[in-house]
């Protein structure tokens, strides 16, 4: 384990006639981060486009930290925030995104493939539509299930009383 790098800036005290200024958010001490994560959050694959949603973090990296997001289609910055929405049709499934998370101390990043981070976690409309047929078929048999099991038990014991 590497120790963390941590950074604080002092005020000098003077002798003054005029008050002094409250202390500054930017004063208090910071560490350098270490590198971000970042969690495929879900996948929604319509046509030939997909939909990710990314979620970027640091560990132990309290509230001065910032996320921006680049991704190699020429570097375009996307909004800042840690939650990445990016849209890739299959010529671009093979692109990167990279998040990074900075401080006033440092900064650090990260990079991934989207469609590589999110293998596995793709839903499709058609996928979730046939869930659904399958819930219903199963609701379906269970019903069916039980209503024989109601003919068992409560109908035909009174037809062979009437017999006698």
């Amino acid at each position: 384990v590497t120790p963390q790098l941590c950074l604080s800036a002092h005020l000098s005290s003077t002798t003054s006639f005029l008050p002094s200024p409250p202390p500054q958010p930017w004063l208090l001490p910071h560490c350098s981060l270490p590198e971000p994560t970042i969690v495929c959050d879900s996948v929604t694959c319509v046509k030939e486009t997909c939909n990710y949603n990314l979620h970027c973090t640091v560990r132990d990296g309290g509230d001065n930290v910032t996320y921006s997001w680049t991704h190699t289609a020429g570097g375009a910055v996307v909004p800042n925030g840690s939650i990445l929405h990016i849209s890739l049709s299959p010529r671009d499934a093979h692109l990167n995104v990279t998040c990074t998370a900075q401080n006033p101390a440092s900064n650090s990043s990260t990079t991934v493939s989207a469609k590589g981070l999110c293998a596995g976690k793709s839903l499709s409309p058609a996928s979730s539509l046939s869930y659904c047929h399958l819930k219903g078929i199963i609701l379906l048999l269970v019903l069916g299930a039980l209503s024989a099991g109601i003919i068992a038990v409560h109908v035909l014991p009174g037809r062979e009383q009437r017999r006698d």
